[in-house]
């Protein structure tokens, strides 16, 4: 069992090539600062497996059958960068807070 289950995990540290590291690497360190202080390191490396693992299962459903494998860290980051949006921009932190301004009427 455990040896079908670390696949899951494991192509988050393959990337396709330098480029993909590179980019993966800069959105980690953008978004993941955000997440990781918030969390905690532990919480932090809990959600960035949950979300490798949901990336890669919404990649298997969608491509079911395709000779291509999944690679790298891509779908985890994505994860990293919607809890980013969600916890920056309150007073909080929790939710992110969109002001809308309305046209002053003269």
């Amino acid at each position: 069992m455990l040896e079908r289950a670390v696949p899951f995990l494991s192509y988050m540290a393959l990337p396709h090539d330098w480029t993909h590291l590179v980019i993966n690497s800069f959105w980690l360190l953008a978004f993941g600062l955000v997440v990781a202080r918030r969390l905690g390191s532990v919480l932090f490396l809990l959600f960035f497996s949950l979300c490798g693992v949901a990336g890669a299962l919404l990649y298997l459903g969608l491509n079911w059958g395709s000779p291509i494998p999944v690679v790298g860290a891509s779908g985890a980051i994505s994860g990293l960068m919607a809890a980013a949006l969600r916890m920056v921009g309150s007073q909080s932190g929790s939710v992110l807070s969109v002001t809308i301004m309305s046209p002053s009427r003269t």
